[in-house]
């Protein structure tokens, strides 16, 4: 049988360029075990979970919402997840912890697999789910009401570069204006689709969070810097850089740090990432650490605060460990001191 032309198989001839990508991923993953955190920084009642199907796919997506929220508007979040992380469950722990107190989140999938479509569809596929997503919002009952005029991001790895442009062209997507906009290591790996030269876009008035990972070996740094030095014209914005920590479990800076893993959010898809979290997408005080700074940012984000000394202190603690041990804090830099992170690299602990 004829395997392609001089003798190569065409399927694996087209998708070669993804094997540095995939084999490089599966050397980055970090270890997680489930830790001790502090509590959420907003602490409303807590509400069962309803779900919205929009179908498998590039243009299908899950609509997570608390019922029993139909008289009070709710916060709008859409979570774009990493190259080949369209499975909800990999982020299943934040997105609880996100609808329990009273969010709406939108999971669009934006891969039909680990192939395809290209890197170029990505961010069209993504605003194309969320605008789905919002029609099926208004006409399913049951489901809060939303504010139709802003909308918080969380974006990880490949997530982080479709959030921020978004975020940046709302405008020509037709999305409603950023509010807060968190990006967990994000990176396009080998490719370039889905970045911009510069994020001027991104509304003056958002909050922005940047977290990086000192032991990120996937995407590094390099588009977090990009991103936080190219945008002068926001002012209320954070850069987290999380480093290894000693304590049981210990806490890693790698990759994955985002994935909390919880089996109900499960949709049933399989592939490399799926063997990957299971092994190492716990929950860990990291994890917390991120949940409870998105809480705060979007409470900050309508107002004119910004971080006072009580709410640093807050948000630069991580608990202790399960041996009753205080972990270290985290190092968050903000305002003139985050000004450019752009040279020297920003120390750890």
């Amino acid at each position: 049988m004829d395997s392609g032309v001089g003798g190569r198989n065409p399927f694996l001839v087209r998708y070669l360029w993804l094997l540095p990508f995939l084999l490089f991923s599966l050397l980055a993953i970090p270890l997680k075990a489930p830790g001790e955190g502090l509590a959420p920084f907003s602490n409303p009642a807590s509400y069962e979970i309803g779900i919205i199907d929009g179908g498998e796919g590039r243009q299908g997506f899950r609509v997570y919402y608390p019922i029993g929220l139909e008289e009070e508007k709710s916060d709008l979040v859409v979570f774009l997840h990493g190259y080949g992380g369209y499975n909800p469950m990999f982020y299943g722990g934040w997105i609880r912890h996100l609808v329990e107190n009273g969010r709406v989140v939108i999971f669009p999938y934006y891969q039909d697999n680990l192939f395809q479509p290209g890197p170029d569809s990505f961010v069209p596929l993504s605003a194309l789910a969320i605008h789905r997503a919002l029609e099926l919002l208004s006409r399913t009952e049951g489901t809060p009401p939303v504010d139709p005029s802003r909308i918080d991001y969380i974006g990880h790895s490949y997530g982080g570069a479709i959030a921020a442009h978004l975020a940046a062209r709302s405008a020509y997507f037709r999305l409603p204006e950023p509010g807060a906009i968190l990006l967990a290591m994000p990176g396009t790996g080998i490719f370039s689709a889905g970045r911009l030269s510069g994020y001027s876009g991104i509304p003056s008035d958002a909050v922005l969070g940047v977290v990086v990972g000192n032991d990120d070996r996937v995407v590094g740094d390099e588009l977090g810097r990009h991103i936080f030095d190219s945008t002068p014209q926001v002012e209320r914005k954070l850069w987290v850089n999380l480093a290894s920590m000693e304590g049981d479990p210990q806490l890693t800076g790698g990759h994955n740090i985002p994935c909390s893993r919880d089996g109900w959010f499960d949709n049933k898809v399989r592939n490399y990432n799926y063997a990957k979290t299971i092994f190492a997408g716990g929950t860990d005080a990291y994890d917390r650490a991120l949940w409870r700074l998105f809480d705060w940012m979007q409470e900050v984000r309508e107002t004119d605060d910004w971080l006072e000394q009580e709410s640093l202190s807050r948000l630069e603690q991580l608990g202790e460990d399960n041996n009753g041990r205080p972990y270290g804090k985290l190092r968050i830099l903000t305002g003139k001191a985050a000004s450019s992170v752009g040279g020297d690299p920003v120390p750890g602990y």
